[in-house]
Order: structure tokens, then sequence, then C-alpha cells
């Protein structure tokens, strides 16, 4: 858990030009936070089952008012059967929505932006390392997104996407393949 909290707060903190701003991080930036309260909540999700109720009680109590926080202050909802990588970042608040699906180490989403299985009972999609995804953007059902791929902002994805890919549009086109996102990371 530490490991991956580290790799994340390194993700926002290198977006921040001023040492000084760098513990405001914790109070102020609301993608920080609601990457903070998952892993928790992962972490506690996870936690071996031999501790016990009256141990863990307290602490699913800490992490359910955090979500209620996160949830109602920010409109941002990170659901524990989701898996996520080291170094995410959500750069913006307002309509995320990320549900049983799996992320790879270096994700980066912007506001609007959904991400889970079309369906109640289907699996969610599996997004691989320094997937940029924009604005608005939906990545829905049981698809594979390549590493280093981008989703341009609006984009829904319901196909499969290659490796290095720029995709754009309604409906999806390839823009670019071999494109290198290294500049939005």
């Amino acid at each position: 858990m530490f490991e991956n909290i580290r790799a994340d707060f390194l993700r926002f903190a290198a977006l921040e030009t001023r040492v000084v701003a760098l513990p405001r991080l914790f109070i102020e930036n609301c993608g920080f936070q609601s990457v903070l309260v998952y892993r928790f909540g992962r972490t506690l999700h996870l936690a071996p089952k031999f501790l016990g109720w009256t141990v863990a009680l307290p602490f699913w109590a800490l992490y359910g008012l955090a979500v209620a926080y996160i949830r109602l202050g920010y409109g941002i909802y990170i659901s524990l059967d989701a898996s996520i990588g080291a170094g995410f970042y959500v750069g913006h608040f307002g309509g995320i929505d990320i549900r049983r699906c799996s992320i790879g180490r270096r994700c980066s989403i912007g506001q609007q932006t959904r991400i889970g299985p079309s369906t109640e009972k289907g699996r969610g999609p599996v997004i691989g390392d320094n997937v940029w995804m924009g604005a608005h953007s939906c990545v829905l059902g049981e698809v594979n997104v390549g590493d280093g791929s981008t989703i341009g902002a609006g984009t829904t994805v319901s196909v499969d996407v290659a490796s290095g890919s720029l995709v754009m549009g309604q409906p999806l086109r390839v823009i670019q393949q071999n494109y290198s996102n290294v500049h939005l990371m």
C-alpha cells in the first residue's frame, strides 16, 4: 500500500512547481485525496480476515465517511473492486466513476470519465500502463486498452485499442499508431 501511495504522491508532486505547496496536496487536491481514500479502502478490503470485526470496524467507518466526503464533495467514486496500479493520477474533480476494472501503472484520467462494465454482470475493461484518458471519455465493457495508449476527450471505447494508439471520436477512430503520450504524462 505505501509503495503505491508513494508513487501516487510523486506523480501528483511532479506537476507542482513549488516545494512549499507539496503538503497542500493532502489538503486541497481532490484527485490525490480520492486516490488516498481508494488506497486505504483497498488495503482494508484485501486485509486478512483474522483481524476480526472489532479491530476493523472503526477503520471501515472512517473509510465510509471518507468515501461519502469524496463522492458528495468532489463527484469522484472509485470502487474497491477496481484494481489500480501505482502512480494513478486524477486530474480534475467531477463525474468520475470507476468500477470493476483493472488499470495499470501511471495512468491519468480527466473529469467526467467513466470506466467499468457495460452490464451489471459483465467484466470491466483492462487498461494497460501509461494510458492517458481525456475528459468525458468512457471505457466500457470487456475491452482491452494497450500500454501507452491515448484516449481523446469525449471518446467512448467499446472495442479493443492496440498499444501506443491515439484514438478519438464518436464512433471510435484510430488517429495514429505508435503515438507517444509521454508529453501528456
